[in-house]
């Protein structure tokens, strides 16, 4: 006999999208976890979006605009979201949100409706105020539980170090701590990354599934049903959000030291202007600023290396996965979250020592005069995409999270 249908509520507070500007893993990833409940596990999805923004099939709830009101207990989400199950006869919550004056709404729905929640974790937010997990100014894994006085010293050195405000920065302690009731009163939790699994068993008592994140699987099918690959042109990609979390203040220095290696620079963030005036000074140095999906698709294309210098925790690696999709080798930096992870499960680049730029510029070297160990390493992160992150096997895996807590007949 075969199972009866869920009807499933998927929430976001960010977005349901699978491209264009302004959109990131986590946007993505609520519309993939949307259409493999549909097209694969055949559940009734209603999308609901918690803030501006919908378009299309979601239903958006933007509840009260009074700022510490709202923080506290916005009665506007809580009786809408009460409606939106009424009316879908909802039977489960997945919950993919970083806000947090949406906690109190959903433990609130929780309490009252039965309903139960799958919470999808996707920041480090959850166990650190910066979101990096990263003690600063020493540069290592910080292995201290948050709130604590070593959470201050970190905010001062990162407001210092790159101009954070302190606003933001202190935020984030609010942040954590109300993340941290939701994941405690959550029915289960999913974790992208088994680095960030770990942390939250260690620092909460409470183990997350390790899920990682799931292709698109209109690009998986391009490429396997005879998508073109095109050979490289020997330059080396940076694809992402241009911030210092993810290293984009390095990448002028990594331009000089590789020389006359082309790098190719996509993407846009705080450090657009400065990198657009460096790429004036610096001939190899090639900046793009935001592309569409075509240029995105050539320039993985025609790439030899594509480079995650991430200075913080990564969660998952959106841009890793996209790479090995075009058979492309990844450098990153070790043991920060999930590039590493990535890499490492697929043998599908070169991992170095955290924060050794003179280590990561000659393992780029190496991969683009070592065309041979190039495709290889390529071809090692394809083949394993397609054995793991295909979105029918995920969607197995959160079915399995599914059935832990409701019962499917």
């Amino acid at each position: 006999m075969s199972r009866s249908r869920l009807s499933i509520g998927v929430i976001d507070d960010a977005g349901f999208s699978l491209g264009g500007e302004g959109v990131f893993g986590k946007e993505v990833y609520a519309e993939l976890l949307s259409r493999i409940n549909e097209d694969i596990l055949g559940n009734k999805v209603t999308r609901i979006l918690l803030g501006r923004g919908s378009s299309g099939k979601v239903r958006n709830i933007e509840g009260l605009q009074t700022p510490i009101i709202r923080a506290v207990y916005d009665k506007k989400i809580i009786e809408s979201l009460k409606d939106i199950i009424r009316e879908n006869d909802l039977e489960l919550l997945h919950v993919n949100i970083l806000n947090p004056r949406y906690v109190n709404p959903l433990i609130k729905i929780r309490k009252d409706t039965s309903v139960p929640i799958v919470l999808t974790m996707h920041s480090w937010y959850y166990l650190c105020p910066t979101g990096w997990k990263i003690k600063h100014p020493e540069m290592m894994m910080c292995r201290v539980k948050a709130p604590s006085m070593s959470c201050f010293k970190c905010i001062n050195s990162m407001h210092e170090t790159y101009g954070l405000s302190y606003t933001s920065l202190t935020k984030g302690l609010f942040q954590v701590f109300m993340l941290q009731r939701l994941a405690k009163a959550s029915d289960a939790l999913i974790s992208p990354s088994k680095t960030f699994r770990k942390h939250v068993a260690e620092e909460l008592g409470i183990t997350p599934y390790y899920i990682p994140n799931p292709i698109n699987p209109e690009i998986l099918s391009k490429y396997t049903t005879g998508g073109k690959v095109r050979a490289s042109k020997g330059y080396v990609l940076f694809i992402g959000r241009l911030e210092y979390e993810k290293g984009a203040h390095l990448l002028p220095i990594i331009a000089e030291k590789i020389k006359p290696i082309e790098i190719h620079v996509a993407g846009k963030g705080r450090l657009e202007n400065y990198l657009k005036e460096k790429s004036r000074k610096i001939n190899n140095l090639i900046f793009h600023g935001y592309v569409d999906e075509i240029t995105k698709e050539k320039l993985y294309s025609y790439s030899s290396v594509v480079i995650v210098p991430s200075i913080w925790m990564e969660m998952f690696g959106f841009v890793v996965v996209e790479a090995f999709l075009y058979r492309k080798p990844v450098v990153a930096f070790e043991g920060l979250g999930g590039p590493s992870e990535l890499i490492e499960e697929s043998n599908g680049g070169v991992l170095v020592k955290p924060y050794d730029l003179a280590s990561f510029i000659k393992a780029i070297k190496e991969l683009v005069i070592n065309e041979k160990k190039a495709l290889n390493k390529g071809l090692n992160g394809y083949k394993w995409i397609l054995d793991n992150l295909n979105p029918a096997k995920i969607g197995e895996k959160i079915e399995r999270v599914y059935t832990s807590i409701v019962k499917l007949v």
